[in-house]
């Protein structure tokens, strides 16, 4: 269990157990990756993604080049000038990451932003709800008016004026449920800072 399942009991609930064949071999990988002297890391409460964006937040502060390898797409928020995330799928060729090509992906959204359109739209795979009744479409046309959620209720009256269908109970529905729209954002969100020490 994370810090999100304290926050979020139902925090990826939909998925099924860790296989246990896979548990059963993680002593021998740490022993092999020690042996091959291939540093890896584990804090308790904290998911794999939070690690690695707390190195490659650590990499960006000295100016290092990062390339992350992975099949999350969870990892594309951590895209800027220096990170580029390369996704790799057993059903197509990889996809390599850049700034511009994690805008595309996600409609012209920044890639710092990914967590707030989550916190909209929701994530189906982390059993994330976001704001119900506000789908993808809609998530995008706000953000990419109002660029993130505090923008979105420092002026949530205008958001009815959105060329978005249903702007009025689209308005309506943000209005109402404000909490959750942050909390899912919170959720969404890659942790930076997981204290840990990076050799």
């Amino acid at each position: 269990p994370t810090f999100r399942h304290e926050l979020y009991p139902p925090y990826k609930g939909n998925r099924p157990p860790v296989p246990q064949q896979f548990l059963a071999q993680c002593d021998d990988l740490f022993e092999t990756l020690n042996r091959l002297n291939i540093p890896f890391y584990q804090v308790p409460k904290y998911e794999a993604d939070d690690l690695i964006g707390t190195v490659a937040s650590q990499t960006s502060e000295y100016g290092v080049d990062t390339l992350i390898f992975t099949s999350d797409l969870d990892l594309l928020q951590l895209v800027d000038s220096l990170v580029e995330v390369e996704v790799f799928s057993q059903y197509g060729p990889r996809r390599l990451f850049d700034e511009n090509a994690a805008i595309q992906r996600f409609g012209g959204i920044s890639p710092k932003y990914i967590p707030d359109f989550k916190g909209l739209a929701g994530d189906p795979s982390d059993n994330l709800p976001g704001v119900k009744g506000i789908g993808k479409i809609a998530a995008t046309a706000i953000l990419r008016a109002k660029l993130n959620l505090e923008g979105v209720y420092d002026d949530l009256d205008s958001i009815s004026e959105l060329p978005i269908r249903g702007a009025k109970r689209v308005t309506g529905l943000l209005r109402d449920n404000e909490c959750e729209a942050f909390k899912m954002r919170g959720l969404a969100t890659v942790v930076k800072d997981v204290p840990m020490d990076i050799d």
